[in-house]
């Protein structure tokens, strides 16, 4: 069996279609992934960097992550997760409970300012 150039081509393009049509899936499955922005702050609402977070969710799933330039993280969620379901997040001591209906979240660590590394007492906050 001969294969001619006229088979040749179509077999190009039936690859190349599948491909693509593969790689638009994996786009769409992307896109289709709850995103959760937490942000992490000091006293004086200044961003942390490079702080340990730790998420939890209901199926037992763990992650620890790091704040970025400007203390923010980008947390992608199961997609197989309620909405009606908390993850849990620690940070510096702080144990919260975070519903994923919830697209932005702000942490602010209010006892001690990482600048400096002094502590706050309660007097301040009142």
């Amino acid at each position: 069996m001969v294969i001619c150039n006229q088979q040749i081509i179509i077999i190009f393009l039936i690859i190349t279609s599948l491909i693509v049509f593969i790689y638009t899936l994996y786009e769409i499955s992307l896109n289709n992934q709850r995103k959760l922005l937490i942000t992490i702050v000091d006293y004086r609402w200044n961003p942390l960097v490079n702080i340990p977070v730790q998420f939890e969710t209901i199926d037992e799933y763990y992650q620890e992550y790091y704040t970025d330039k400007q203390g923010q993280i980008l947390f992608y969620a199961n997609n197989n997760l309620n909405d009606t379901e908390l993850i849990h997040i620690l940070v510096g001591g702080i144990n919260e409970k975070i519903s994923l209906l919830d697209k932005e979240v702000t942490v602010r660590l209010s006892t001690i300012n990482r600048d400096t590394g002094e502590s706050y007492d309660d007097d301040i906050f009142s």
